[in-house]
């Protein structure tokens, strides 16, 4: 199903459908829209969730087009480490 970019940070803040799982690993922004808009990137300060709160500032300040994925694109690598 296609959202409406104004639909994806309520989506999200209310956890509505699947607005919830965006994956960086994914995302592709321009660079200028990050740099006039989300300084800093990521708030380091944030012990937990720096990711997910990224997220949310960007389908506030920007229009995110969400859409899903039939073919993996990216590969996840978990060790004991992790």
């Amino acid at each position: 199903k296609k959202y409406d970019p104004k639909d994806v940070f309520p989506g999200q803040l209310h956890m509505l459908g699947s607005f919830g799982l965006f994956s960086i690993d994914t995302l592709t922004v321009r660079r200028d829209s990050l740099i006039k808009k989300m300084n800093p990137l990521f708030k380091s300060h944030l012990r937990l969730h720096e990711d997910t709160e990224f997220l949310f500032r960007l389908s506030y300040y920007l229009d995110l087009y969400p859409g899903i994925l039939d073919k993996a694109v990216a590969i996840r690598g978990v060790h004991e480490n992790n």
